[in-house]
């Protein structure tokens, strides 16, 4: 919702979400904090009106990837927020990615039916259908990384965008015709 943030913590495995006041001041939301779906939430996206009826919808990268905590899986998943800001867990829709995977990245376009997650130590990129229902399914992955490091991955959009992988890594996402993705190491 329009005046909302949401923030997550790693350590303490729940999500928060607030409301911003005049002034800039935060209050915690009715219903919060909430569990995550997962262990170490690191990365939010959030569509408004995602799901329809003033209902969003809003990915969490679980990381699953701190050695102090009893590993899990590393995965996505959604939940409906309503027009106040209170979530729900949509049952069945968490998409569970391999042990290691490290999710720390979602680009969730505001008027695509599908949204990007890279997986650090996987070093991939991939796009997932994100249904009005909050449901997920893998579309397509490309790695990121060595000679076989671009690829085209289907999505709808138009504005370019660079994401930093690390010190010496540049991936260059073009949306067009599908996603093109360039990966570029910096010497």
């Amino acid at each position: 919702p329009g005046t909302c943030t949401f923030a997550g913590s790693c350590p303490s495995n729940d999500l928060s979400g607030f409301k911003l006041n005049r002034g800039g001041s935060l209050k915690l939301l009715p219903g919060w904090p909430f569990p995550p779906g997962g262990t170490q939430p690191a990365i939010i996206d959030y569509k408004d009106n995602g799901a329809g009826t003033g209902t969003s919808l809003m990915v969490i990268a679980n990381k699953d990837s701190d050695p102090f905590q009893s590993p899990s899986n590393p995965n996505y998943t959604s939940f409906r927020v309503s027009s106040t800001g209170t979530p729900s867990l949509i049952p069945g829709a968490t998409l569970t990615l391999p042990a290691g995977a490290s999710p720390w990245k979602i680009i969730l376009p505001r008027k695509s039916q599908y949204f990007f997650g890279i997986q650090f130590t996987g070093e991939t990129i991939s796009t997932y259908r994100l249904a009005r229902n909050g449901t997920m399914a893998t579309n397509n992955t490309i790695p990121v990384c060595g000679a076989s490091a671009r690829g085209a991955l289907h999505t709808s959009g138009s504005r370019p965008l660079c994401i930093r992988l690390a010190a010496r890594l540049v991936i260059a996402v073009s949306c067009g015709r599908g996603l093109q993705v360039y990966c570029a190491h910096i010497r």
